[in-house]
């Protein structure tokens, strides 16, 4: 399984990011906030790290936002059902 961040991965990094600013916190504040080194917010607003959906759901509480927030401009990617 490719685990290499997915367009849907930078759309959700530039949310972050965009809603992080739009709540005024730095990004060392906002690292704060979810316990995290400033260097992994950065990472995940990058667009480098995939953000798991635990951190998802964290990222949201502090930014008081809902995963539909977070998601938005994304689209579903389907894969075809692997036949063996």
């Amino acid at each position: 399984m490719n685990r290499s961040p997915t367009s849907n991965d930078r759309i959700i990094a530039e949310n972050i990011t965009r809603l992080r600013k739009a709540h005024k916190l730095s990004r060392p504040q906002f690292a704060h906030e979810l316990g995290l080194s400033n260097g992994q917010i950065e990472k995940y607003e990058n667009g480098s790290n995939r953000v798991p959906l635990s951190r998802a759901i964290e990222i949201c509480a502090v930014l008081n936002c809902s995963l539909a927030d977070l998601c938005e401009g994304t689209t579903p990617t389907l894969y075809p059902s692997r036949v063996t």
